[in-house]
């Protein structure tokens, strides 16, 4: 039989090694940002204070001059971890003015001419705010170009109310599946019109009546392509190949948690002979 001192000298140990082992703290690190593996989530870009990732409060990183601190190295590693590559142009020499970096969505009303658009305010206030941007050369614009739509992380030097942009890597984007109940989508195909054969690789621009915004996309081999995250409305819808003529639907209605069909048939460029005069 154990005496009652001896009772309260063990549960007094007990609770010793359990405030001992609750004190023990967790293992810190003085890095800024963890990879995928290590924090078991999705790839993200890790701030002093936040995170961009899937569940990323834009608002407040916006607000914030945080992205504006990060280095060039952890920009570097989070392209290589979205599969992306930087060019040493864009990482190291940079035009003057004032370094922003800004989260948001890259957008184009008119050939050539984009825009990031951002979301500035809190849970009960926001705001979505339309900055320029400027691709410093030809590379620049492609990358633009290639992540119209996507999101973002940009970075660059503020010129006037364009920003110049140094570095433009994607970001992982889980909006896409909420945004299959609130907006709709775009089918179809592209083909010749004389001999109904499809056309692969076609070019597609879908334009919105409402606000002027474009998408665009490429058809496959097969001649059809998709279109999402479409708002409901009426779309313009043209299509372009090598030797044919443009070809254009006017009006298409998308509506929400639906797909609309299209198909564009484009007529081949006719060349008209070049006929020498005969000399009499």
């Amino acid at each position: 039989m154990f005496s009652a001192r001896g009772w309260h000298r063990g549960l007094a140990g007990v609770l010793l090694l359990a405030l001992v082992g609750c004190g023990q703290a967790a293992p810190q690190t003085s890095l800024a940002r963890v990879s995928a593996t290590q924090a078991g989530i999705q790839p993200a870009f890790w701030t002093r204070d936040a995170e961009v990732g899937p569940e990323t409060n834009m608002e407040v990183l916006n607000l914030q001059t945080d992205l504006d601190e990060v280095d060039e190295a952890d920009l570097n590693d989070l392209a290589v971890e979205q599969g992306e590559v930087l060019t040493p142009e864009a990482t190291s020499s940079e035009p003057q003015g004032r370094r922003m970096t800004r989260v948001g969505f890259i957008r184009s009303n008119e050939d050539g001419r984009y825009f990031l658009q951002i979301r500035k305010g809190s849970l009960w206030w926001k705001k979505e705010v339309a900055l320029p941007l400027a691709p410093r050369d030809e590379q620049g614009r492609l990358a633009l170009a290639e992540r119209l739509n996507r999101k973002v992380v940009v970075r660059g030097r503020l010129q006037g109310e364009s920003l110049l942009t140094t570095c433009v890597v994607r970001l992982p984007d889980f909006g896409a599946i909420w945004d299959l109940l609130s907006k709709g989508r775009l089918a179809g195909k592209v083909y010749d019109a004389r001999t109904m054969v499809a056309l692969p690789l076609a070019e597609i621009t879908v334009r919105s009546f409402g606000n002027g915004r474009l998408w665009r996309a490429r058809a496959d081999r097969a001649g059809q392509f998709r279109v999402g995250r479409l708002e409901a409305g009426s779309y313009e819808v043209t299509a372009r190949s090598a030797d044919y003529r443009i070809g254009l639907r006017d009006k298409v209605t998308i509506k929400r948690r639906d797909t609309a069909q299209v198909l564009l048939g484009l007529a081949p460029e006719i060349s008209v002979p070049q006929v020498s005069p005969v000399l009499q």
